[in-house]
């Protein structure tokens, strides 16, 4: 009896040493998780441990996991915050020179502009943490027709842009790493393509980030000027009598041209139609009328 109790016991100590070896290599596994995905990739031989490298890495994965998700709570947010506004204004060359102060006193400038003898167009950036007291400030420039205020939130974009770089940068590293020690050309091209693919993608991340920080940081704000119906910068729109008449007879000769394809396209298109009507009312009712001949055929003859 003390024998099987002994063997039971033995074979307990044996199954929870198991488990607890399991348990740590599953942990293992899951801190490089994401660096093995990439790496499984790329087909190199079984002769090069890069497994066995992964499994050595230190936790430092499951630790930067633990600090983003502490600070996600205070996480800035990122928004790309535009302004459209549409002003009536007395002077379009004043209203010019009014916008190159306004721009001054909140530090933006003019990324476009266009300026004919009716109205003026300019696209503008402003800081963005002067961007609600700029648009509120416009009102100075003339009389508002048309204001819009929109922003979009990209802050789920850039934090995920900014974390897939760090660790395709973490796995840039291991790739060089790899290729100090590939063992042949062969293994040597592999990691090379690879390494080279994400140096590519990297550069494509940072390209974003910057884009992104340069719409954050910079608000765009499109400002439309137009002066009053009927008035150029130069002066009121006197109305031209000749052009006026010029106008209703091309109008006229327009109407009297239309007419005349119409009749035309009835004379062309009408005639041959009416013809054919009239041969088949001459053969089928007319003289020769081979209906009427059916028909009568068909009645049965009266006896006397």
């Amino acid at each position: 009896m003390k024998k099987l109790l002994f063997f039971i016991s033995f074979c307990f100590l044996i199954s929870f040493a198991a488990c607890s070896k399991k348990s740590y290599s599953d942990a293992s596994y899951s801190r490089s998780k994401s660096l093995s995905a990439d790496i499984s990739g790329a087909g190199f031989n079984d002769s090069f441990e890069f497994k066995e490298s992964l499994a050595e890495e230190p936790a430092n994965f499951s630790d930067n996991n633990q600090k983003q998700d502490t600070s996600a709570a205070n996480i800035q947010r990122k928004l790309i915050k535009n302004g459209s506004v549409s002003l009536e204004v007395e002077s379009l060359s004043q209203t010019d020179a009014q916008i190159q102060v306004w721009l001054k006193s909140y530090n933006g400038y003019i990324l476009n502009s266009s300026i004919n003898d009716k109205n003026s167009y300019y696209t503008i950036r402003i800081p963005q943490n002067k961007f609600e007291e700029a648009m509120n400030a416009t009102g100075n420039l003339g009389k508002i027709l048309h204001n819009d205020i929109y922003s979009n939130d990209v802050t789920e974009e850039y934090y995920d842009t900014e974390s897939r770089l760090n660790t395709k940068k973490i796995l840039q590293k291991k790739y060089e790493d790899y290729l100090s020690r590939a063992k042949d050309v062969k293994e040597l091209l592999q990691i090379e393509r690879e390494l080279n693919n994400v140096i590519s993608e990297i550069e494509s991340m940072e390209g974003r980030l910057k884009r992104l920080d340069s719409l954050i940081d910079y608000s765009t704000i499109t400002i439309n000027c137009t002066l009053p119906s009927g008035k150029t910068e130069t002066g009121i729109i006197k109305p031209d009598l000749k052009n006026t008449f010029r106008a209703f007879g091309s109008v006229v000769l327009s109407f009297f041209a239309k007419l005349l394809f119409i009749i035309i396209g009835i004379i062309v298109f009408g005639a041959p139609i009416s013809a054919l009507i009239i041969l088949f009312y001459w053969l089928l009712l007319g003289k020769v009328g081979i209906i009427r001949r059916i028909i009568k055929k068909s009645r049965p003859e009266k006896k006397e």
